[in-house]
This record gives C-alpha cells, sequence and structure tokens, in this order.
C-alpha cells in the first residue's frame, strides 16, 4: 500500500474507536464526555442524540477507510485532511464563543480538547502522508493508471448522487449555523424540549456538531463522485449508506411520539435516501 492509503486507514481506525464505543454505548459514552449529567428527564432524549453524532461520525471515519481502498487519490486524502480541521476548528471556536455556556452545560472541556488535539495530529498525518504520496513516482505511476480505468461517469444515475448529496449538504448547513431555531422544526412536542439552560445548550451543541458532520459527509460525497475512478464505487458507497441509516430511521419513526420528533422530515429524508440507495444498489449489477 501506499503511504495515502497507511494515512487514510489509521487515522480511520483510531478515530473509529471512541465513535464506535459511543455508537454502541452512548449512554455511557456520555458520562465520559459530561463532568455534570443533564437532568434524568432530558437524558434519554440526549442519549438518542449523542448516538446520532456519534454514528455520523462513525460514518465519516468509515468513509475515509472505504476511500483508501477503493479511490486513493492526492486531493480526497486532503479533503479528510481538512475535513477533521473543520470540525476542531467549529468546536473550539464554539468553546471560545460561548465559554460560559459551555461551562455550564456539563460537558468535560479537558475530554474535548484532548480529542481535538488528537484529530488535529490525525488529519496532520493524512496531509503528511498524502504529500509524501504525491512525490512518490510509483504512486503517481498508480493514480493515472487509476484515472485512466475509469469509466464514463456522465450517467443519470451520477447526477441523481450529485443533486441528492448536494441537497442534503445545503439543507444540513442552518442546523451548524442555528441549532437552537433547527430543534424546534424537528421536535415540534414543547413537553420533551429541555427546560434548563444547560440541558438547552448541550442539546443545541450535539445536534449542531451533528449537523456539521452530515453536511460534510453529503459534501465529501459530491467531490468523490466528482474523482472517484468509477461508477461502482459511487453505487457501492451509496448503498451502504441506504443499508445503515434507514434502520435509525425506522427507529426514529417510530419512537417519534416518546422524543417528541416531527414524523414528516424524517419520513421524506428517508424515503429520498431509501430510491438513492435503491437506485446505487441496482447499478452495482
Amino acid at each position: 500500500m501506499y503511504a495515502i492509503q497507511w494515512g487514510l486507514i489509521i487515522s480511520g481506525c483510531i478515530s473509529s474507536i471512541p465513535a464506535l464505543q459511543a455508537t454502541l454505548m452512548p449512554d455511557k459514552s456520555i458520562r465520559k464526555f459530561m463532568d455534570v449529567l443533564p437532568s434524568p428527564s432530558f437524558m434519554k432524549l440526549l442519549t438518542l442524540m449523542h448516538f446520532n453524532q456519534f454514528f455520523g461520525l462513525l460514518m465519516v471515519y468509515a468513509l475515509s477507510i472505504f476511500c483508501a481502498i477503493f479511490c486513493p487519490l492526492v486531493s480526497i486524502g486532503y479533503m479528510f485532511a481538512v475535513g477533521n480541521m473543520v470540525r476542531v476548528v467549529y468546536i473550539m471556536a464554539l468553546i471560545a464563543v460561548k465559554g460560559e455556556q459551555w461551562e455550564t452545560s456539563g460537558f468535560s472541556k479537558k475530554t474535548v480538547v484532548m480529542i481535538c488535539v488528537i484529530q488535529t495530529v490525525l488529519g496532520a498525518v493524512i496531509a503528511a502522508c498524502t504529500y509524501a504520496s504525491s512525490i512518490d513516482p510509483d504512486y503517481l505511476q498508480y493514480e493515472s493508471d487509476l484515472k485512466a480505468t475509469a469509466s464514463d461517469k456522465k450517467t443519470a444515475y451520477i447526477y441523481l448522487v450529485y443533486g441528492v448529496s448536494g441537497l442534503f449538504a445545503i439543507t444540513q448547513i442552518p442546523g451548524f449555523i442555528a441549532p437552537g431555531e433547527v430543534i424546534k422544526q424537528y421536535i415540534t412536542n414543547p413537553k420533551k424540549m429541555p427546560s434548563e439552560a444547560a440541558d438547552k445548550f448541550a442539546l443545541e451543541f450535539t445536534v449542531g456538531f451533528q449537523q456539521l458532520i452530515l453536511s460534510m459527509m453529503q459534501a465529501f460525497i459530491v467531490i468523490i463522485a466528482a474523482l472517484a475512478p468509477s461508477t461502482f464505487v459511487i453505487a457501492l458507497l451509496w448503498t451502504i449508506l441506504g443499508a445503515t441509516n434507514i434502520p435509525i430511521f425506522i427507529f426514529n419513526i417510530v419512537n417519534a411520539e416518546d422524543y417528541g420528533f416531527d414524523k414528516m422530515p424524517m419520513l421524506i429524508f428517508m424515503s429520498i435516501i431509501a430510491f438513492v440507495s435503491g437506485a446505487s444498489f441496482m447499478t452495482l449489477f
């Protein structure tokens, strides 16, 4: 394997460890991330949002491993390195701007900052490995051969991916700019909203960061669709996305009343994802 592949795989695997733990055991993960636990009435909702947040991160990390195997291109390597830094800058800027709210929210600043430092280092590793490959004659020949075998991607399916992933990326932007307003659109039952100021900020941070991750994930897919050497890579990726995300949508829809969710937005997004992943599965064959 080439340096860029090692960088993407090692970074993805290391990052996936805490993300996988948080996905499998979100209640225990919350206790690691918070010095002061939220009120019991809010714990159930925060646990679900914590799961959604780290499942999104897990998808991004898995995507880096996927790209290392199927399309380890220089531009994609730098894309993941920049992605690491964008997430770090978002969190650190939030801590700096909303320091007082952060202090009262119960989040462990030490734990969060440590993760930001690790992600910065891993982003630098990806960038360094990508640069090392970019000056490696053997890799450059491999990349050239990979691009030379690319099939024609000017198809209706690829334009569908551009449209849907681009739309998803754009529609998530308000979520991390003004998470408080977006939360009100999804949790329409006011009785399910947290009443304590600290709990409200914890929910806003969790949802806001989740929306940033989802927007970044879909933007990555658009870039990968443009750069990947074949339609097969994109179809396989979207098939996996559908298989992993649709069960989560079903859970949220079935339990919508318990959490106060509005079912309609979730039904719309799930239907679109099911359509694109179905088209992707058919494209594979």
